[in-house]
């Protein structure tokens, strides 16, 4: 996703403008999803050394990838819905 540096570049292409910083939500929503992916690779990763089977190590990956990929998503999803706002209180 390309984020506007400036209030002049985001209204020349009609796109958001960078924040300049995070965003706390976003932050502590992926720290509490890392957290979690961190506990359940670490689980699958005992369990595998332990059995010497890797599948459940392998699903664990896969489902912290798709985790990852679906809150992107959201925030993408987010950002989009608030620059519709703020494009409509502007008229534009």
């Amino acid at each position: 996703m390309f984020l506007a540096a400036d209030e002049r570049t985001a209204a020349a292409l009609d796109i958001a403008l960078h924040p300049n910083g995070d965003v706390p939500a976003f932050i502590q929503a992926t720290q509490r999803l890392m957290d979690e992916c961190q506990l359940n690779m670490n689980g699958a990763h005992n369990e595998a050394a332990r059995t010497g089977n890797f599948n459940g190590y392998n699903e664990a990956r896969h489902d912290a990838r798709e985790q990852v990929k679906l809150l992107a998503g959201l925030f993408a999803k987010q950002i989009v819905e608030a620059w519709q706002k703020r494009s409509a209180g502007h008229g534009a």
